[in-house]
């Protein structure tokens, strides 16, 4: 920033353009252009100052709306936890080094989620003719983009358009950091402490990112993503400022950062998704399970989703009906009836997101998130993962027949997700170790170390095991040792629920009547 102050402003002073994030970081008025240079390259040198001065402005935008959504969520988490989990007063250290490392990564790339869901430009701004002609002279190589390129070093890999660029950078640098702060971290034994520190340490680390990639890029090296000042430049995506984008990226970083929240909640109280075909002519009136946990995403015709979750704490007790029921997930009630006081999100929104994460295998993988990105976001695109992509990543269990669907709070009609992959659960129905999905499921979801899972799925439904196939479960510190019982896949399941009871009325003619269970009962 000094070389082109001196090289195009000399007359003015540095102080007035310290773009440091704090500082002012305006040129002022073309008149403040040396006068020895040529009408073009004091144009092009007046642009280039206006650009810096509008990436400097993103960087300050970023800063406020990370702290102020930081701040409604470390205000907002005691209700969060008490609304969205049964494991506020539940100890957290058995799970919390297994844990710790995909919820804060989560909630480092919800701020890159987020700037590309609301940086409108991505897919739908176009620089004027006259800034676009400009733009192709720049890349051609006028003098003020020389001068500035002579006192840089080698080239990365170029800049992505306007901020989605910059937040790149920022979660490159944050993605290597946080694999070490994690491990270091003192962790409270309590999941409220849990949250409040996560918030606080990860809020302090992005802003020390964002004002050290600014810092880099003025003093002419490259930031976290290889990318120099002048890169950015040539895009020609700063030259306009980006108006409204400080409102819009904290609302949609509050948004993230509460999505982000409620799927870790789940994740301790074993949440999880079926993935089942149609069986009925409307996926809306499907009747084998509750309505509110059955989810239908037009875009995936033939498929009904089901949002459920067996909480570890209601386990120990002996005999098939004390095993813990199945439920919905702690305020899944409230995405429904209420989701205007929720950001918004909706059921739908939740499983869109999960099944992008799972076809991306970003479930407990979400540090590899930039890599997924594409390049130009669609806001809302459905097979992009929806406006909540990255955020929630419940494990997806296949079940393409839905003996896994369940009845809620009852012990009638209730089924665990005992076989995940593309194949029935009857003796013959297609299982084959290939297509067995069943592992990966139980390592996500926590039911490896679940002897309620084995002791339901076993005794109750009568699943009979692959004993040609071995399981190596990865020992967690703190969870119940399953691997003498959890050894190998079931093959095929004899008595699984049925989801429909046949009766008698009037002694006349036989109806069916469903068997949901208690959906009263949810939160």
């Amino acid at each position: 920033m000094h070389y082109m102050i001196g090289e195009f402003a000399p007359d003015v002073p540095a102080s007035a353009l310290e773009c440091d994030g704090v500082g002012s970081c305006s040129i002022g008025s073309c008149q403040n252009i040396a006068t020895d240079l040529s009408d073009f390259d004091r144009q092009m040198a007046y642009y280039a100052f206006e650009q810096v001065a509008n990436i400097d402005h993103t960087y300050k935008v970023m800063y406020y709306a990370t702290v102020e959504a930081t701040s409604y969520m470390s205000n907002a988490h005691g209700a969060l936890v008490e609304s969205f989990s049964h494991a506020g007063n539940i100890a957290w250290a058995n799970f919390k080094r297994h844990r710790t490392e995909s919820i804060a990564t989560s909630l480092i790339t919800s701020l890159l989620l987020a700037v590309t869901g609301t940086a409108g430009f991505l897919s739908t701004f176009s620089l004027p003719m006259v800034l676009a002609e400009m733009q192709a002279i720049m890349m051609m190589g006028s003098r003020i983009m020389s001068a500035i390129n002579s006192v840089q070093f080698k080239r990365g890999l170029g800049a992505a358009s306007g901020s989605i660029g910059l937040v790149n950078n920022i979660y490159l640098g944050l993605n290597f950091a946080i694999h070490g702060w994690y491990n270091e971290v003192d962790v409270p034994g309590k999941v409220n402490g849990f949250f409040e520190k996560l918030f606080s340490g990860i809020t302090h680390m992005k802003v020390q990112q964002v004002w050290k990639e600014l810092h880099r890029l003025m003093e002419g090296d490259l930031n976290s993503n290889g990318t120099s000042l002048p890169d950015l430049l040539k895009t020609g995506a700063y030259i306009e400022q980006e108006t409204g984008l400080r409102a819009r990226l904290t609302d949609a970083l509050e948004k993230a950062y509460f999505a982000v929240a409620v799927d870790a909640l789940w994740s301790l109280d074993r949440t999880y998704i079926l993935d089942t075909d149609l069986d009925h002519f409307d996926c809306t009136a499907d009747p084998r399970g509750p309505p509110r946990n059955r989810v239908c995403l037009p875009e995936r015709p033939g498929h009904v989703y089901w949002i459920y979750n067996i909480h570890g704490g209601e386990e120990g007790d002996r005999g098939h009906l004390k095993n813990a029921k199945v439920r919905s997930p702690v305020g899944l009630r409230k995405f429904v009836e209420r989701s205007q006081d929720y950001h918004n999100i909706t059921k739908e929104d939740i499983v869109r997101a999960s099944l992008w994460a799972q076809e991306e295998h970003l479930v407990n993988d979400q540090g590899m998130l930039i890599n997924k990105l594409p390049t130009k976001w669609v806001v809302n695109d459905t097979h992009a993962g929806g406006s909540l992509a990255g955020t929630f990543t419940i494990p997806i269990c296949r079940n393409p027949k839905g003996e896994a669907i369940s009845s809620v709070w009852s012990h009638k009609g209730r089924n665990y997700p005992c076989m995940c992959g593309e194949f029935s659960w009857v003796r013959n129905g297609g299982y084959s170790p290939e297509k067995d999905e069943t592992k990966a499921f139980l390592e996500k979801t926590g039911f490896f170390a679940s002897e309620d899972w084995h002791v339901f799925c076993s005794l109750h439904t009568k699943c009979k095991k692959d004993e040609s196939v071995q399981y190596q479960f990865s020992p967690i510190e703190g969870a119940p040792n399953m691997v003498d019982m959890i050894q190998h896949p079931y093959q095929y399941c004899k008595h699984p629920n049925a989801h429909v009871k046949v009766g008698v009325f009037d002694a006349m003619r036989k109806i069916l009547y469903w068997r949901h269970g208690h959906p009263d009962r949810d939160k």
